[in-house]
């Protein structure tokens, strides 16, 4: 089972356990902890069967840990600059303005392969750029024109 998964299973298993805890105090009989084990099990399901991960986080739960922490880390960078996170259906992940709708940062956590596309986009990858024009790599700081901090891969350690 993938992590956010499991995440949500465990919140679901502790809301309910802590219902059962809650039913204790009363008088425990068979047909209380039924009722909390049938709720928690139908929760569950619905979890794991409706509530599938968008094409973002799929893409992201392949990568390997580096990969997975520097998006985490790169989130981290755009909520303390202030930007928010662009609404999407799955697509890759942009942080920025949402009055100007600039964005400053773009996480793609899947490899793309389209006819004509430039070679670094065949890696999952991230752009990141101060304002229009000027690109910054946030791992090392350095900033400059596209080529500093355009198509860095997303799976290294910096």
């Amino acid at each position: 089972m993938n992590y956010a998964r499991n995440q949500l299973i465990g919140s679901v298993v502790y809301k309910s356990t802590k219902k059962a805890c809650n039913w204790c105090s009363q008088k425990l009989t068979r047909q209380t902890i039924n009722k909390v084990s049938k709720d928690t099990n139908k929760i569950a399901e619905r979890i794991l069967v409706k509530d599938h991960l968008n094409r973002f986080h799929q893409a992201a739960e392949n990568l390997t840990e580096i990969g997975q922490t520097n998006i985490r880390s790169l989130r981290g960078w755009a909520k303390s600059k202030g930007w928010r996170r662009f609404p999407n259906d799955g697509g890759p992940e942009k942080w920025g303005n949402l009055e100007t709708r600039t964005w400053h940062v773009i996480i793609k956590p899947e490899a793309s392969f389209r006819p004509g596309l430039q070679s670094g986009s065949n890696i999952p990858r991230f752009d990141a750029r101060i304002n229009h024009g000027q690109y910054i790599n946030p791992f090392t700081g350095k900033v400059g024109g596209k080529e500093v901090g355009t198509h860095l891969p997303l799976e290294i350690r910096y």
